[in-house]
């Protein structure tokens, strides 16, 4: 890997992912946990209309039908197939992941779902729409696309009656606390193509990795450990990874210690408040500001400003250690750096735990994902 482009939701998804899309000559692999927004369906049908072959993994128990209505217009019926997470090839609790694979030679990673939430459609550069802050990559890397490539064909193919996993213990939202106003972000940060000599990459899976590879960058951390995720929930896997965080920060007493979650849905909110004061961590905590973003959906990690996690995997038991999550480690520091930025300005504009719940109203949940 010599260069990565960077972007983020809500400012340049939809740009991001059209450029990517609209560059398909031959053929494309998407696995997603939920494709739901139109235009972003729209997308893939033009890519078929260029007759690239689209071969699709969707998640059974997000969408279901629709999905698979959707995907059929885009792709054959042998090409679109329900992610192994449900009935006979229920290998995860829940296949979560968001990748592309194009022209085996490019490979986009996101935390983000395609729905209008997570990617709003903004075909302008500079212009704002509220949605989902989320954190997406893109590798022009055939050595990547192959890896990612290997990971699609080995799920496409596994067979019926592998196995029978457990249900899905990941939290399920109702209510969801939304500020009256809406207000643009002080920046807004456009897709980056970033130089990054020297860097690596390193593909990081649940269950397969993700647990193992994430405890040891926390390890090394000696400088700051920025955490952007939707929420943490103590359990297994990551009572591990917090007690990583604690003793680093006993260890090096002016480690920079930030967490910036999702404060919309009031029982994810709650858990990972109670989740943090018992680590000892509350006073570390900021919720994202809810006036320019709908929802946190981020699940990003930076160390040391040298490596950062661009991924799907939510810091709960279910997604390290049961569901089928996919993302990247990156070690760069000009990468790191992009997505520090963007981290510090949502800190900076984030609301204080204590404060969060004076700024908001309850109501429905609507199409967030």
């Amino acid at each position: 890997m010599s260069s990565a482009t960077c972007a983020v939701s809500p400012d340049s998804s939809y740009l991001f992912l059209k450029q990517a899309i609209d560059q398909a000559t031959k053929t494309l692999l998407i696995y997603i946990y939920d494709l739901s927004a139109p235009y972003l369906i729209a997308l893939l049908a033009a890519a078929n209309k260029r007759k690239v072959k689209i071969r699709a993994m969707y998640d059974g128990n997000s969408g279901g039908p629709a999905e698979l209505a959707a995907l059929k217009t885009v792709a054959s019926a042998k090409n679109v197939k329900a992610a192994p997470s449900r009935d006979d090839r229920a290998v995860f609790t829940v296949c979560h992941q968001k990748f592309l694979v194009i022209d085996d030679s490019i490979v986009v990673v996101e935390s983000a779902n395609w729905a209008k939430s997570s990617v709003p459609e903004i075909d302008t550069a500079g212009k704002f729409k509220k949605g989902n802050r989320e954190w997406f990559i893109r590798f022009d890397d055939k050595d990547i696309a192959q890896w990612f490539t290997t990971l699609f064909d080995a799920d496409f193919n596994i067979p019926a009656s592998a196995g029978a996993a457990a249900s899905s213990a990941d939290l399920e939202f109702d209510d969801m606390l939304v500020a009256a106003a809406v207000q643009p972000p002080g920046k807004l940060f456009g897709m980056k193509n970033v130089a990054a000599p020297g860097g690596s990459v390193t593909p990081i899976v649940s269950p397969d990795n993700y647990l193992k590879e994430v405890k040891a960058l926390l390890q090394s951390a000696e400088k700051s450990v920025l955490l952007q995720q939707q929420y943490i929930l103590a359990g297994k896997g990551i009572r591990d990874l917090l007690e990583i965080i604690a003793d680093r920060k006993s260890k090096f007493k002016k480690l920079d210690l930030r967490i910036i979650t999702s404060a919309t849905f009031a029982s994810g909110w709650e858990g990972t408040k109670k989740t943090l004061k018992a680590a000892g961590m509350l006073d570390s905590l900021k919720a994202l500001n809810p006036k320019p973003f709908t929802h946190c959906h981020n699940k990003g990690v930076i160390v040391d400003d040298e490596a950062v996690v661009v991924s799907s995997t939510n810091w709960s038991e279910n997604s390290v250690l049961r569901a089928r999550e996919a993302g990247v480690l990156v070690r760069s520091v000009n990468i790191s750096g992009y997505y520090r930025d963007v981290f510090d300005l949502d800190w900076k504009e984030g609301v204080p735990a204590d404060e969060i719940d004076a700024s908001a109203s309850v109501i429905s949940a609507g199409d967030i994902l």
